[in-house]
């Protein structure tokens, strides 16, 4: 999982599939489940691969090379009309 919520140096050992994605979309935004008997009702959560108690700051791209702003100074100074 890659993720800024991601435990550090934590390996989970949770069985999961690629439903158990969608059973964290369905629960996290409270939309319920897709369709009638659907799989990811019965997957492993993915929740044990997060931490949630900290805050993260954000991070702001440059979105032509990827490399970090280091705010939102350097953001509206690059990209004026984001402002």
């Amino acid at each position: 999982m890659i993720s800024p919520f991601s435990k550090v140096n934590y390996v989970d050992h949770s069985v999961t599939d690629q439903t158990s994605i969608h059973q964290f979309i369905e629960d996290n935004w409270e939309v319920g489940r897709i369709g009638n008997q659907s799989m990811d009702a019965q997957s492993g959560s993915i929740l044990n691969m997060f931490d949630f108690s900290h805050r993260t700051d954000q991070l702001f791209l440059n979105p032509n090379n990827g490399t970090i702003l280091s705010d939102l100074t350097t953001v509206a100074n690059t990209f004026p009309s984001a402002q």
